[in-house]
């Protein structure tokens, strides 16, 4: 007989990331981190640093908010995280062409065109020099 646990680690592998996220608002405290990660990998993309325990996405906007995830010492995310994670989701709502237009451009990171560059100039004929 499987214990609570397993099912339910279980059922949460094949949860949608708009469930998680009903979850997660409905209670920020109770937020297991591996589903927190899962949800801001879903809207930001790859974390651009993983430093210890800190996990760091890069947003599509200067300063706050930001996400940084840490697991507390029970692997459930910090609520006070799970708060900024959900505070940056609903931003990321509010302005969605232009967040996914900067998201876009930076997973893409395509190189710039080669621009034109004026012909070198080419040396006056002279004496050559003898070593």
């Amino acid at each position: 007989m499987r214990d609570g646990s397993n099912s339910d680690t279980i059922h949460r592998m094949g949860a949608r990331v708009d469930i998680l996220v009903a979850e997660m608002r409905a209670n920020p405290v109770d937020v297991r981190f591996e589903d927190a990660v899962r949800v801001a990998t879903h809207y930001f993309g790859k974390p651009r640093r993983r430093s210890g325990s800190h996990i760091v996405w890069k947003m599509p906007w200067p300063l706050d908010p930001r996400v940084n995830l840490q697991p507390g010492d029970d692997g459930r995310a910090k609520a006070y995280q799970v708060r900024q994670l959900l505070d940056a989701i609903d931003r990321l709502s509010q302005q969605p062409s232009a967040a996914r237009r900067e998201r876009a451009e930076a997973d893409v990171r395509s190189p710039k065109p080669p621009t034109k560059s004026a012909p070198a100039a080419s040396k006056p004929a002279g004496k050559k020099r003898k070593r």
